[in-house]
Order: C-alpha cells, then structure tokens, then sequence
C-alpha cells in the first residue's frame, strides 16, 4: 500500500464510521492487487521448481546435453523424452 493510501485511511480511521465503505472498498481494492501479485509468484514459483528439477535431473544423469535431447524429445514429439510443457504443470501443481 502507497503511503498515499496509508494516509488516506488514516484520515479516515479518525472519522470512524463516516467513512466504512470507504475503508472497506479500500482494502477490497488491496485484496485484488495482493491476489494479482500473488499469481505473478506463483509462475515464478512454477520456474524456479522446474529450474531445480532440470538441474538436479542433470547433475544425476551426468549430462545437460542428454538432459535436453531428452526434454526436446518430448516437446517434439519423440518416442523418448520428457516434455517440458508437462513438467512445468506438473511442477505448478504440487
């Protein structure tokens, strides 16, 4: 919250029940923001887990490079392979 909006509903702290639905639509207003801000932090979230599992995958295959031949096998459509765009839901879901 801006220090704009803190001293706004301060002000209307001071007025107390004059200004209810102001205080209210405020933090209702704060909620959507948070909520917004909190998907953005999801997806990063959702990279970074794959980021991990890419390489903790490729630490113990021993390979990065057979880590993606791997990976491109599986967006690809290869008969081997795992596909990324699987992994990242899988990931965001857990």
């Amino acid at each position: 919250m801006s220090i704009k909006d803190i001293k706004q509903y301060m002000d209307w702290h001071e007025k107390d029940d004059a200004t209810l639905q102001k205080k209210r639509d405020l933090f209702y207003e704060r909620l959507e923001v948070v909520k917004e801000m909190m998907k953005d932090i999801e997806k990063t979230l959702a990279i970074i887990k794959y980021k991990c599992w890419y390489y903790d995958t490729a630490l113990a295959i021993g390979s990065e490079e057979s880590l993606k031949k791997s990976v491109a096998g599986g967006i690809t459509g290869g008969n081997t392979g795992i596909s990324e765009s699987l992994l990242w839901l899988i990931l965001k879901l857990n």
